[in-house]
């Protein structure tokens, strides 16, 4: 149980970089898009992949957290 719970905190870390990660690829890609930046430039491009890697990365892991948490607290 104990490891669990270390595992849970580990993950709610791992989320909370994530999320400053995500939100700083959010940004740049306001900044391009108020900058009027092409959709189809190549730093826009770049800008939304880093996006879409960043979310992709935060549904995993919140989803591993939250099965894990579910299971801690059945416990």
């Amino acid at each position: 149980m104990i490891e669990k719970k270390k595992q849970l905190v580990k993950l709610g870390k791992a989320l909370a970089c994530i999320g400053i990660e995500r939100e700083s690829a959010r940004r740049d890609l306001e900044t391009l898009t108020k900058q009027g930046a092409s959709y189809t430039s190549p730093e826009m491009l770049q800008a939304v992949q880093r996006f879409q890697a960043a979310e992709e990365r935060w549904k995993e892991t919140e989803e591993e957290y939250l099965a894990l948490r579910r299971e801690i607290v059945k416990q």
